[in-house]
């Protein structure tokens, strides 16, 4: 009975690993009705990664785009705006902090996805 509860712990932990994901995080919310509420919200705060990333792409494109690529540099670089936010968000989750909200984004979609 305790390797059960044992090996429960650990899943969920997995979980909420995989879940932070950016696209993973979203099927998630989508197929696994019944999963923890940390799991949960680690899918809710992958899912403003995933918005950063995409919103992330159309602003270089554009900028591409109008600057004759000249400002497609900007692409190279900005990358690193969701890539540290998803190493917070796993950071935390590792330490045992199952109610970090992403800043400035996080409690938008940590509500938006109830």
């Amino acid at each position: 009975m305790a390797e059960t509860a044992v090996a429960s712990k650990s899943d969920d932990k997995m979980m909420e690993y995989v879940a932070t994901i950016p696209g993973v995080g979203f099927i998630m919310l989508l197929a696994m009705k019944d999963a923890k509420e940390s799991v949960k919200h680690a899918a809710r705060q992958s899912n403003g990664i995933l918005v950063v990333w995409i919103a992330m792409y159309i602003i270089v494109g554009i900028l591409a785009a109008i600057s004759f690529g000249l400002l497609a540099c900007i692409g190279l670089v900005s990358w690193i705006v969701p890539v540290g936010a998803q190493i917070m968000l796993i950071m935390k989750i590792n330490k045992g902090d199952d109610k970090y909200v992403l800043p400035l984004m996080g409690t938008f979609f940590d509500g938006l996805m109830k």
